[in-house]
């Protein structure tokens, strides 16, 4: 399948839990709450765990959860929405497929990069049943990459 080469599925689940992790009960309830919001965010300085407690809440909130690890390379839109896209099929096998497609068909411009978030956009409405959480992990990556920033504010509007 277009793009299988470029996906990196390592990025599409949350890091393993220690086997010691410490349970956050408080932390653990402000992220449950976090849940009634369209967006919430997560912000903290590097190494204080955000990434661990959101995979904490990831796999023990008891929400469907969709993971993408932001990183390196997440500067191109092409690369961003295809991992996207795999990420949505943890949930949704068949999410997706219009999307990959288009990418293939027209893998450059503006145009091309909304028309496919649209056609992922649509598939995740129609194949989930339950409410889902998005983790965008390592947002800061894309801070100076008004593309993705555009990308990232049409999903969730």
């Amino acid at each position: 399948m277009f793009g299988d080469d470029i996906v990196v599925y390592t990025r599409l689940m949350p890091p393993r839990l220690p086997r010691r992790w410490l349970r956050r009960p408080r932390l653990d309830r402000l992220l449950a709450n976090a849940v009634e919001y369209p967006v919430a965010l997560v912000s903290a300085s590097a190494g204080y765990g955000k990434s661990s407690a959101l995979a904490s809440f990831a796999a023990r909130g008891g929400w469907p959860v969709i993971w993408y690890s932001m990183g390196e390379g997440v500067a191109d839109p092409l690369v961003f929405l295809l991992h996207l896209a795999h990420a949505c099929r943890a949930l949704a096998p068949r999410a997706g497929e219009r999307t990959v497609s288009l990418l293939e068909q027209h893998s450059q411009g503006t145009q091309a990069w909304t028309q496919a978030l649209d056609a992922l956009i649509n598939d995740l409405t129609r194949m989930l049943d339950d409410e889902t959480s998005l983790v965008l992990d390592d947002y800061h990556v894309v801070d100076d990459q008004p593309e993705i920033g555009a990308l990232i504010g049409r999903l969730i509007m």
